[in-house]
């Protein structure tokens, strides 16, 4: 089995945090991810544009929530995902994976 794919770029995300980013893009991305590229959201970027299906059901997220934008390659092609991070109550960071509109109706 190979070594994990090492997050290039720019990310905040803990160590625990990127192992279940990783999980949850091997299940529904990629199982041989190549690739990941971490980079900051554009300037002027809204969060209420983003799709709303969770990867993290049930959380529901404590301010600041830091937004970033995640590169996966693997499996013949690129797919780009927003990654939002914050610290729960007790100080845990907590994640979501976001997918692009349209990746849920197959658009």
């Amino acid at each position: 089995m190979s070594e994990p794919a090492v997050v290039d770029g720019h990310t905040c995300a803990t160590a625990q945090s990127i192992e279940g980013i990783r999980g949850f893009l091997w299940l529904s991305v990629c199982p041989t991810i190549e690739s990941l590229h971490a980079e900051d959201v554009p300037k002027g970027f809204d969060p209420k544009s983003l799709a709303r299906a969770s990867s993290a059901p049930g959380e529901t997220a404590v301010e600041p929530i830091r937004y970033e934008i995640w590169t996966v390659r693997g499996c013949g092609r690129a797919c780009k995902v927003f990654i939002a991070l914050w610290n729960d109550t007790n100080g845990v960071e907590r994640f979501d994976v976001i997918p692009p509109k349209g990746w849920l109706d197959g658009s």
